[in-house]
């Protein structure tokens, strides 16, 4: 079997095998260089140069405006508000008569239908 290959495609077959076998761990093949030599920081390094000095919750508004803010509340917080102030309304407020009128037309009529039942003697309750 022959196997006809290129020049330029056996050049970067024979440049992958010898980057496979050094022993540097960084492969330099020409088109996949990596980004390891810049010197910009990362996302992580510029994150923890804004909070630096900063105790406490901060939030980075996404959109046209990156600015930082501490006075503005983040969109949990506010459903947050929302919600306490929601359950401090409803825990003032007084549920026994609903539930109370439910169970009265829940337990109620099957135990009147019963009584009928036992009355009219369809149901007898000792053999």
């Amino acid at each position: 079997m022959v196997v006809i290959v290129s020049s330029s495609i056996s050049n970067f077959l024979l440049l992958l095998f010898k980057n496979l076998f050094s022993t540097h761990k960084s492969i330099s093949i020409p088109g996949y260089e990596s980004n390891r030599g810049s010197t910009s920081p990362t996302i992580r390094e510029q994150l923890a140069q804004l909070v630096e000095n900063e105790i406490g919750e901060f939030s980075l508004p996404l959109g046209k405006k990156l600015r930082r803010s501490i006075k503005t509340l983040t969109t949990s917080q506010k459903r947050n508000i929302r919600r306490q102030a929601y359950l401090d309304k409803v825990s003032q407020r007084n549920d026994t008569i609903f539930f109370a009128t439910i169970a009265f037309f829940v337990i109620v009529p099957p135990l009147l239908i019963l009584a009928v039942a036992i009355l009219t003697g369809y149901v007898q309750l000792l053999p």
